[in-house]
């Protein structure tokens, strides 16, 4: 459907190479690749372009499912930046707390909703050297900043 676009999550990839005869058997050979890529995406939801008057809405239902072989787009740059701002439900504002940027593409910028996570208690982890420390320092500059915010950190010591 127009203006609706299926947003999914890399499930598995594999990469196959074929055996001659296979790529004999294929009616235009010389057009032929000589190997087999699949993707296999596990269907999240739906992001619509124009929601009433919202705009770059994201819904965890899927109104439409693809055709096989239907086409398929990585979100990059921008467009990754902007997608995962709808599904955090970050707006420009005071509330926006930037994490960096994504491993996967180091121009998209990752954003937190700041009044989401402190409503709760917040946790960060990862393995050895993954960037806890970081983002927790990045976390902690930016609240630093703000009007008014109250955060205790706790860290364990050896």
């Amino acid at each position: 459907m127009a203006g609706h676009k299926l947003i999914g999550v890399i499930h598995k990839i594999t990469r196959t190479a074929l055996e001659e005869a296979k790529v004999a058997d294929i009616e235009h050979a010389d057009e032929a690749y000589i190997e087999l890529n699949l993707v296999r995406i596990a269907l999240i939801g739906t992001l619509l372009d124009r929601d009433g008057s919202r705009e770059n809405v994201f819904r965890r239902t899927l109104e439409t499912v693809p055709e096989i072989d239907a086409g398929c787009f990585a979100l990059e740059g921008e467009r990754l930046t902007r997608f995962m701002g709808a599904i955090s439900e970050v707006t420009a504002g005071a509330q926006r707390l930037s994490l960096g940027a994504y491993t996967l593409d180091p121009n998209a910028e990752a954003y937190v909703n700041g009044n989401k996570l402190f409503q709760r208690h917040a946790l960060v982890v990862g393995s050895t050297g993954s960037g806890k420390s970081w983002t927790t320092a990045r976390l902690l500059e930016q609240v630093a900043e703000l009007k008014s915010a109250n955060a205790i950190v706790f860290r364990h010591a050896r």
